[in-house]
């Protein structure tokens, strides 16, 4: 129990009641009148490289580059069923040169699930479950190749390697802006479904009975989990949408084996349906010392559109 005490102190020094107040005084309500289902694309180009701090440069700084993303928000809301589906991919290409072999330096989808039922109709607190996964898509070569230049086989493509975090638990809902989701536990799926790329030897250890094989899929029960989701609207003209979840291991303390994962995207609307568009990802290990988290974050002119 001291895992929890640490993770709601946590959220109580950054995210007070009294400042949940002052940014959003909007309380859930029932809203006949609303749709069932919300639809929203978000595509997004950047000629440019991203920056980083605390992470390694996978490009030089000369040549072409491009980041470019895509998110698609599906939101479903009746009666006492929320339903919150996002799916973020983003992926960076890098030619050296006008003779040079296209590289990729990123690749990286992302989905985001929270299908929650309320206990009662205010829909303040309820029983959720949160899924993540994550993958690539592209189908590359080592050194991110999109042809093989060494005689080597494939080191990655879609569902080579995989992850799935389940994290089931309660959540408290406050605002239609906020809400809070604290899971006692977590399970963690991760693998491949190529045996080739299994045998690389990039991203699983241990072996198969029969000595020769690299195992596939590793599950693990892992400690608890607080989500912190915040989605925000000011005029029509800026768009917040903010997730940070913070782990840890009920076997160790929060500050020798937790982690931060964060991704946060602000969106400043130019004109009908152009939004400039900052996005950036927090990620680090709570036992480094001293604790260096890696922040990644690309600008991109993007073309967003509500169904």
């Amino acid at each position: 129990m001291a895992t929890f005490s640490k993770l709601l102190l946590v959220w109580v020094i950054f995210f007070g009641k009294n400042v949940l107040a002052q940014a959003d005084s909007t309380a859930i309500e029932e809203d006949t009148t609303a749709k069932a289902w919300e639809i929203a694309i978000n595509l997004g180009l950047n000629l440019s490289h991203t920056m980083q701090v605390n992470g390694v440069p996978n490009t030089g700084r000369l040549g072409f580059s491009t980041t470019n993303g895509i998110d698609l928000n599906i939101n479903y809301t009746k009666n006492r069923i929320i339903s919150t589906n996002e799916f973020h991919w983003q992926f960076s290409l890098y030619k050296a040169g006008l003779k040079s072999i296209t590289q990729k330096t990123a690749d990286e989808l992302l989905s985001l699930h929270d299908l929650s039922t309320g206990l009662s109709t205010d829909r303040e607190w309820n029983i959720n479950i949160i899924a993540k996964t994550k993958t690539g898509v592209f189908s590359t070569y080592e050194d991110g190749m999109f042809r093989d230049t060494t005689g080597g086989s494939r080191v990655q493509s879609f569902l080579n390697p995989y992850e799935l975090i389940l994290s089931p638990g309660i959540k408290w809902q406050p605002t239609k802006a906020f809400r809070v989701s604290l899971s006692p536990y977590t399970f963690r799926i991760y693998g491949l479904i190529s045996q080739a790329i299994a045998n690389t030897g990039l991203y699983t250890e241990g072996y198969q009975p029969n000595g020769s094989d690299y195992v596939k899929q590793i599950i693990e029960k892992q400690g608890a989990e607080l989500n912190i989701w915040y989605d925000r609207k000011f005029k029509k003209w800026l768009q917040m949408q903010y997730r940070l979840a913070i782990k840890s291991s009920y076997a160790e303390k929060l500050l020798d084996n937790g982690a931060l994962d964060g991704l946060f995207i602000t969106k400043i609307k130019l004109i009908k349906n152009i939004y400039l568009t900052h996005r950036a990802t927090l990620r680090g290990a709570l036992e480094e010392k001293p604790f260096k988290p890696v922040y990644i974050q690309v600008i991109t002119l993007s073309y967003a559109v509500t169904l």
